[in-house]
């Protein structure tokens, strides 16, 4: 993958081990990855820089993930198909919400070939409806 098509990525999780495991699992696949510890940081994150796709945690302190998915898909129009969550629990709430939304989540403890399966599925098919 050159310079030019290299997808940029933020995964938001308050977790450090998780956003470690996601930046080791999609920067040998080629992806630039960005981090941020929560919904705030990711904010000021995407306000400097653009990305492809978000990956998200649910339940964070200060602005949790469907907080953040909020403000960026109405700040950033395009990223609104562009978030996948990651979550350790799912409620019924939660995942009434996430229907409601139409966004895939990802049940922690996840397989790393699950993450890299979800993510080059959701990359590959916005990349067919922008040709």
């Amino acid at each position: 993958m050159d310079r030019g098509e290299c997808k940029r990525i933020l995964v938001v999780d308050d977790n450090r081990q998780m956003r470690a495991l996601c930046s080791n699992v999609l920067l040998p696949k080629g992806y630039e990855v960005e981090s941020a510890s929560n919904g705030l940081e990711a904010l000021d994150i995407l306000r400097a820089t653009e990305f492809d796709l978000i990956i998200s945690d649910i339940e964070m302190p200060g602005l949790d993930g469907i907080g953040l998915y909020l403000i960026a898909a109405g700040d950033y129009p395009r990223l609104k198909e562009r978030f996948l969550f990651i979550t350790g629990r799912v409620s019924g709430a939660t995942e009434m919400m996430l229907g409601r939304l139409k966004r895939k989540y990802l049940l922690k403890p996840f397989k790393t070939h699950e993450l890299v399966k979800e993510v080059e599925g959701m990359l590959s098919r916005w990349s067919e409806k922008n040709q």
